[in-house]
């Protein structure tokens, strides 16, 4: 693995990524398809994010359950 060229903070693979971009430089200067990024950032969720996104989940679902 090789340093981005721009940010030279991220990791990228030489034998898959020609550009020597990582994959968030490549989203912000838009040569990344949609779909590649938010995978990334999906994988990017930390835990404390994942787990406010599930109390947000359940939260809702609660307030249904209230409205039925």
């Amino acid at each position: 693995m090789d340093k981005c060229e721009r940010c030279s903070l991220s990791n990228y693979n030489p034998n898959y990524n020609p550009l020597h971009l990582c994959m968030a430089c490549r989203a912000e200067l838009g040569l990344m398809k949609e779909s590649e990024y938010q995978h990334k950032k999906r994988v990017r969720l930390t835990e404390a994010e994942l787990n406010k996104i599930l109390d947000d989940r359940q939260r809702v679902q609660d307030m249904q359950e209230e409205l039925r």
